[in-house]
């Protein structure tokens, strides 16, 4: 299954870190902030060069071994949540 994202009527979001993570896809996850939680969904190498150089601003991370590839973050996710 696919972790949906959503506020109900009341305003309040589900809890982070509950059925919200994606099983073989990764960084795929709803995250704390220091506001709202947001939803990170990475699908592809592409994507999580993107996320790492303009959102946090941590260019170094896709040359990491533990996070080259989708597998090896899935290996590695709670170095990755960090």
């Amino acid at each position: 299954t696919v972790p949906l994202f959503h506020y109900e009527a009341d305003g309040v979001g589900p809890d982070v870190g509950h059925g919200m993570r994606h099983p073989s896809v990764q960084p795929y996850a709803a995250y704390r902030t220091s506001g709202d939680p947001i939803l990170i969904a990475i699908q592809n190498e592409r994507e999580f060069r993107a996320l790492c150089e303009q959102v946090l601003d941590r260019p170094d991370l896709p040359a990491d071994e533990r996070f080259s590839s989708n597998v090896a973050r899935c290996r590695n996710s709670a170095a990755l949540d960090e």
